[in-house]
């Protein structure tokens, strides 16, 4: 059986009339429960919701960006592990050197390595009332990392 590029952590279903920023504020609080910790001053001014403080955004706008709609690895560094979420339309993920694509079930919590992936936004981003939620993260430190024979943690 094929491993996932990405680790589900959880899955969240905001309430209904929650804005960007309870919902940035109830993810960040599943992500931490889950073992991991936002990097500071990694906010994003452009979101319709940021914080600096947990490096976490939260977007309910279209993508400006055209750098997101190729396959990319953030340039936060190697080390870097990111958490994203998405109402529906999730962002898309393969291996760095891979070819399927892998696309999380919406409202799934997923924990990616920068260093073993790629990413892309897909086609539909753009859509009025998708809500994507991105934060970077760090690993916990009692949690030792485990490769897999395609070289992700497990």
């Amino acid at each position: 059986m094929r491993k996932l590029p990405y680790k589900v952590i959880g899955t969240y279903h905001p309430a209904e009339g929650a804005t960007p920023e309870q919902i940035g504020h109830d993810l960040i609080k599943i992500v931490a429960e889950a073992g991991y910790s936002g990097l500071r001053n990694h906010g994003w001014s452009g979101a319709t919701w940021h914080d600096n403080a947990t490096g976490s955004e939260v977007r309910h706008d279209y993508i400006r960006d055209s750098s997101a709609r190729v396959w990319h690895q953030d340039s936060m560094g190697a080390d870097v592990l990111m958490v994203v979420w998405a109402n529906k339309n999730p962002t898309w993920i393969k291996y760095k050197y891979g070819l399927k694509v892998y696309v999380p079930e919406p409202f799934e919590i997923v924990l990616i390595e920068n260093a073993r992936t790629k990413h892309h936004a897909p086609a539909t981003a753009d859509e009025a009332d998708r809500l994507f939620f991105r934060q970077y993260v760090q690993v916990a430190e009692s949690e030792p990392a485990e490769y897999d024979a395609e070289g992700m943690a497990s």
